[in-house]
């Protein structure tokens, strides 16, 4: 239930944000949250083959992942950690070998990692982008329909950002605290609804989708 409350505050603090700045400068921030979406799914492949390859990133999640993995990829932790649609990925229904599973979950947590690299890249360049040109907010009703259409705005951002969290959160895990995956994964024990969120996320679908 605690995760419950850590996807509350990551939403309240956004929408806050959003009511603050306004419709104008949310409206660029919501824009730019589908351009940067847009180019790390466009480029996620190769920045991802070449943190794989080319970097001492995939040796070490390779070695990650491998020494949490037993015979069983089923019986892991770092398996049993994954989101149900992540599973999906790494299974065709038969035993894997060690070395062929944690490949294969390897290359798909470098995958993501690389996707929300270049997504909170972008996204960092662009916000010191828009606060360096942006105007001050209107007063009055102009103000007023401001900060109620930012607000709206910032309800859509809120659950983006969510999201964004849900599907970091298994890739920080298994490469750089997998002992703690067996307690981070308690955090959703008698959620609401951050287990299916999790377990659910829209972000990971499309994942599934298209790498599967």
């Amino acid at each position: 239930m605690s995760m419950d409350i850590v996807l509350g505050l990551i939403f309240i603090f956004t929408l806050f944000l959003a009511m603050r700045r306004g419709f104008a400068i949310t409206i660029a921030n919501f824009f730019k949250g589908f351009v940067t979406l847009g180019i790390g799914w466009a480029f996620k492949d190769e920045l991802g083959t070449y943190l794989m390859e080319k970097t001492a990133l995939g040796p070490y999640a390779l070695s990650k992942v491998h020494s949490q993995m037993t015979m069983e990829l089923k019986n892991s932790l770092l398996y049993r950690a994954l989101p149900s649609i992540l599973k999906t990925t790494t299974e065709d229904g038969s035993t894997f070998f060690v070395e062929d599973g944690a490949e294969t979950v390897a290359r798909l947590l470098i995958s993501v990692l690389a996707f929300i690299i270049i997504v909170v890249g972008l996204r960092l360049v662009l916000s010191l982008f828009i606060m360096t040109f942006s105007k001050k907010k209107n007063k009055g009703f102009p103000g007023f329909v401001d900060w109620v259409l930012g607000s709206v705005l910032g309800i859509i951002l809120g659950a983006l950002s969510v999201l964004l969290f849900l599907a970091a959160l298994p890739v920080v895990v298994a490469l750089f605290m997998p002992e703690k995956a067996e307690a981070i994964m308690g955090t959703f024990e008698g959620s609401y609804f951050a287990e299916d969120l999790y377990d659910n996320n829209l972000l990971l679908i499309l994942f599934r989708d298209f790498v599967g």
